[in-house]
């Protein structure tokens, strides 16, 4: 058994935890976030660093869920706790969850960095002991844009309300409805002149608000060759210089978003909704038209409209006929219209890309070349971006309400042909936001060492990743110490004392974007307006997924809310989602309804219904130890009452626990191959090997046959 401690709880937690009893609110976790940017030629190097608190009396897990830009690639994971400094390693991806919930049983403080899907990560610090702060520190590096000649980058802190389910689970999700802070900024860059969007730099420094993006333009930018080492020791040569506009025609379709979404304020301090300003943005761009190129013009929310096909002298004529926006954002849907019915090589795409309707491989596959240009302070490039890069095309970001200069550079760029790969791994070139990016590993050449050696290194395997078949890239993301949909970033405190008992799970919550608040508080007149229009707009055929994405709120585990959710709605929830349904087959070995001895339902769940619908994340640590009481009635009826036949008691005390927490670990078990935090229980309760007798009590319950020899 792991030694376990009591830590004393400062004055200042021992106030909040309390304060928390009263009120019934949990302390958030995140206390502090600051960005530490270096940009060496066109690479930018950015160093994130949160501080974690735990105010409460009891250990704590504090979960992150975070938008990274799509290119970028984080490489770098610390942890500074009492004094100490650990480095995480970089592991394959089932691995280091598995070496992290390992830790969590042990006790052991953990921190875990996942990339959730490209573009969303994750950061897990499990037990964060009373009264402690973690710091953790993150680099990641991102290439500089160019858009109209200017260099640009942009960090995203926030998102808004996002359409459809994103087949994440509710404890890895994005949510915002957090309070508002502020981090702070340094910058530096041996390029140019660094400028901070929407704040002045003092010794380059600033304080900004996180419900914004961070918006770098540097100044008179010069690109230079940066050199690194990788991790074999072979050295690295990086290039990132703007692209040059051929004067080939142009032949795409443009894809426009009128869902509700983009009603809203295109940036803080703008007259203009996102749809506006990219209406403005299309039709001012009509100058850089030229005779001879042919534009098909579509508009989607719900439904995807094609609604003409011109060359450049009736590229305004035809904007008119763009209508309002509503509805919702079906991305997917609408790119797959525009495929089927146009035999265009380049799409346009613009949105505020807040969908997660889209079925990427599925667009890749076509053979067409997505091109995004992305609008608003709360915009998402996740899913847009990653079908830009897998598809050749490039990402636009409007740094504001301008959108003008990002649609010119989309238009810009799909006038040139996709840079080809030449199948040499070890000479890479690709288009990125306007630039030019070349990474090779040259032969026997020598580098002198850099400060910039280690970034320049892991973004150029970045780029290589995707140029290795998935058994070689695995291994090499292990070896660059990476962050991908393979690996993940693991580091436990071996040294640290260990915590008892499951630790609280507290999500914390993005800050709402600025311009969401905006819509109905101090944004212009005609912002409001416009903004009030999305709400009654949308169709009732839309308004499940619509809705879907209001913003869900950190909750804590004594919430009503969550306490009282009904098993009817978590029933429909399920039956929606295929991953879980493959992962179990209900109907096999199950009861068609629990008997009336076992419980008192209105309808007929079964035993692995229930299961599945428990509020493991919330009430993990209460299920631990054996306290059901404030769960729903029906679920809390079954326990009480399976419990207490005579078969299952005998069983328990074989195994020396409570009947009702065997009945709760049979339940978790159950529900564990989707929801980890279920497994926890289940570990907790009977340890990492499930008893053949807690097998048979669940045969019993009529989750499985039982083993033969809990039979016997």
């Amino acid at each position: 058994m792991p030694q376990t401690t009591t830590t004393t709880i400062d004055p200042v937690s021992r106030h909040l935890a309390n304060s928390h009893l009263v009120t019934g609110s949990t302390p958030v976790p995140l206390i502090a976030t600051s960005y530490d940017i270096s940009i060496s030629g066109g690479l930018a190097d950015v160093v994130s660093t949160r501080t974690f608190r735990n105010a409460e009396a009891n250990t704590i897990e504090a979960t992150l869920t975070f938008p990274l830009p799509v290119d970028a690639v984080l490489y770098s994971l610390e942890a500074r706790i009492g004094g100490r400094l650990l480095k995480a390693v970089a592991k394959a991806k089932s691995q280091a969850r598995e070496t992290y919930e390992d830790a969590l049983d042990r006790g052991k403080t953990s921190v875990l960095h996942e990339e959730l899907i490209k573009g969303v990560h994750l950061l897990s610090v499990g037990h964060v002991a009373p009264g402690t702060e973690i710091e953790i520190t993150a680099r990641f590096a991102i290439a500089l844009s160019s858009i109209s000649g200017r260099a640009l980058v942009t960090i995203p802190t926030t998102v808004g309300e996002i359409y459809g389910a994103s087949g994440l689970p509710d404890s890895d999700d994005l949510i915002h409805g957090g309070g508002v802070s502020n981090g702070t900024v340094s910058i530096r860059s041996d390029s140019g002149l660094p400028k901070l969007s929407g704040a002045v730099l003092v010794d380059s420094r600033a304080s900004v608000p996180l419900n914004r993006p961070i918006h770098i333009e540097v100044l008179n930018w010069k690109p230079r060759d940066l050199y690194g080492r990788a991790a074999d020791g072979r050295s690295v040569s990086l290039s990132i210089a703007p692209l040059a506009v051929p004067d080939a025609l142009l032949s795409a379709s443009i894809l426009v978003d009128h869902s509700g979404s983009m009603n809203e304020v295109c940036a803080l301090g703008s007259d203009l909704t996102k749809h506006a300003a990219a209406v403005l943005g299309l039709s001012e761009a009509a100058d850089t038209l030229k005779d001879g190129d042919k534009l098909h013009l579509w508009e989607f929310d719900d439904r995807h409209i094609h609604l003409g096909t011109t060359d450049a002298s009736g590229w305004r004529p035809l904007l008119r006929k763009l209508s309002q926006p509503h509805g919702g954002t079906e991305i997917g849907r609408a790119l797959y219209g525009v495929v089927m019915g146009v035999p265009c090589r380049d799409v346009i795409l613009i949105t505020d890309g807040k969908s997660h309707a889209i079925d990427v491989q599925f667009l890749v596959r076509s053979g067409r070349r997505f091109t995004v240009v992305l609008i608003g302070e709360d915009s998402l490039d996740a899913n847009v971006g990653h079908l830009a890069s897998l598809s050749g095309g490039q990402i636009f970001i409007a740094a504001d309400a301008n959108v003008t200069d990002a649609v010119k550079a989309a238009l810009a760029s799909v006038r040139m042909n996709p840079l080809e790969w030449t199948g040499n791994s070890d000479e890479i070139e690709v288009s990125k936001a306007g630039m030019a990016v070349r990474a090779s590993w040259p032969d026997g050449v020598e580098i002198v060492p850099e400060e910039t050696a280690r970034v320049v290194a892991a973004y150029a395997a970045h780029l290589k990743m995707a140029r290795l078949k998935a058994e070689e890239a695995a291994p090499y993301a292990e070896a660059e110490g990476l962050v991908t949909h393979l690996t993940s970033l693991i580091l436990v405190d071996e040294e640290g004392a260990a915590q008892s008992g499951l630790p609280a799970t507290r999500k914390v919550a993005l800050p709402s974007p600025a311009t969401a608040a905006a819509c109905f508080a101090g944004a212009p007149t005609a912002a409001r307006q416009t903004a009030r229009m999305m709400l009654p707009a949308v169709p009732a055929r839309g308004s499940q997924k619509f809705l879907k994405g209001v913003p869900k709120r950190t909750l804590a585990a004594n919430d009503p809310e969550f306490q009282q959710r009904s098993l009817q709605s978590l029933a429909r929830k399920r039956s929606q989602n295929e991953p879980m349904r493959n992962s179990y087959d209900l109907g096999r070995n199950t009861l068609d309804a629990i008997p009336e001895a076992l419980g008192c339902v209105s309808e007929p769940f079964s035993p692995r219904e229930l299961a599945f619908a428990m509020p493991w994340r919330t009430h993990a640590v209460r299920l631990a130890r054996g306290h059901y009481d404030d769960l729903d009635a029906d679920t809390a009826g079954f326990i009480r009452k399976a419990s207490a036949r005579s078969e299952l008691v005998a069983c328990a005390v074989r195994l020396g626990v409570a009947p009702d927490r065997l009945v709760i670990a049979i339940l978790a078990d159950a529900a564990s191959g989707i929801n980890r935090f279920a497994a926890r229980v289940a570990r907790a309760i009977l340890g990492r090997t499930f008893p053949a007798e807690a097998r048979f009590a669940g045969h019993l319950l009529g989750f499985e046959d039982p083993p033969a020899a809990a039979v016997g």
